[in-house]
């Protein structure tokens, strides 16, 4: 189930897939001088290779506004859209990422650090 303040962020589909991003701008703190900040996801289509239907996503993030970096700190898969059925933890293996203009990542960072 879906808790906090959640909003609309971004919607993009193609013909085999559709996600739709919230972020909860309640949790931006600013730690170190970077900023981390709950966001989840619904997906609808073909997810991955071994997965199509609907899931969801809950993503935990910190960005580097000034080097343009983000890096996940935890992520939770739902069977369910909106955070519902029994979560999943996906373990840790994450690395930091440059940010690539015009995608997803961008308009999270964009929400978080303009």
């Amino acid at each position: 189930m879906v808790m906090g303040d959640y909003e609309l962020l971004i919607n993009v589909s193609d013909d085999s897939f559709e996600s739709t991003v919230f972020i909860d701008r309640s949790t931006i703190k600013e730690i170190n001088g970077k900023r981390r900040v709950l966001f989840y996801s619904n997906m609808e289509g073909f997810v991955s290779k071994v997965s199509a239907g609907k899931v969801s996503v809950k993503e935990y993030i910190e960005y580097d506004c000034k080097r343009e970096i983000s890096l996940t700190l935890s992520t939770i898969t739902y069977p369910k859209s909106n955070l519902e059925g029994s979560p999943s933890p996906i373990p840790k293996n994450y690395q930091e990422e440059h940010i690539i203009p015009n995608t997803v990542q961008a308009a999270k960072f964009n929400a978080v650090c303009r």
